[in-house]
């Protein structure tokens, strides 16, 4: 019996509702001096690595999943354009030759391979020019943080920053992450608050 796609939804918003949290308890700390903004930054960038990952996962889960079967979309017109019934033939199939499947950057993957797998790409066709630009941008950040290389660094200086006037500590990843988007809000929490907008696009 297929569970509903909407179930994947309900898992990442609890990943980020988690990872919230946890953050939150971190500047409280910060905040009472027991860590220092070192420290600090390396749990944002923790964080938002381990995320990021976990979204690439369950763009995957469910597109699989649909594929397969194993999930069901609330909207009749998701149709997968063959059979599979094993998730390791399904797995395989996405696969082809490679021995890896990238799912970002989404148009160039995963809207792609949706367009091959089911008809009319559907669900995967949903996301809007926003909704790619904020995968585009979290991917930015998530390759400065994890590569700090100077061309990733240049990338995220370029698209991320440098159009806002920031104080130096929040020009760069973790710092920006760290930094306020709105009263009551970091930017951390609004990439994840984004993120979980784009799933449940996807899948309820």
């Amino acid at each position: 019996m297929p569970r509903e796609s909407s179930t994947v939804t309900t898992k990442v918003v609890s990943r980020a509702r988690g990872l919230d949290q946890y953050l939150k308890r971190i500047e409280n700390l910060r905040t009472q001096e027991l860590l220092s903004d070192k420290d600090a930054e390396r749990a944002y960038t923790g964080g938002f690595l381990e995320f990021h990952a976990f979204l690439e996962r369950t763009i995957e889960t469910l597109f699989l999943g649909l594929l397969q079967g194993r999930l069901k979309s609330s909207d009749t017109t998701v149709r997968p354009r063959i059979a599979v019934l094993s998730s390791t033939v399904a797995a395989d199939v996405v696969a082809g030759e490679r021995s890896y499947v990238n799912w970002l950057p989404y148009e160039h993957h995963t809207l792609q391979r949706a367009k091959s797998f089911f008809r009319g790409g559907r669900p995967f066709d949903r996301l809007d020019k926003s909704d790619l630009g904020a995968l585009s941008d979290n991917l930015v950040i998530r390759n400065a943080l994890a590569h700090q290389s100077s061309a990733a660094l240049r990338k995220f200086s370029k698209r991320i920053v440098s159009n806002k006037n920031l104080p130096p500590k929040q020009q760069r990843p973790a710092g920006y992450l760290r930094g306020s988007h709105t009263k009551g809000q970091t930017r951390m929490s609004f990439h994840l608050a984004q993120a979980v907008a784009i799933i449940r696009k996807l899948a309820d």
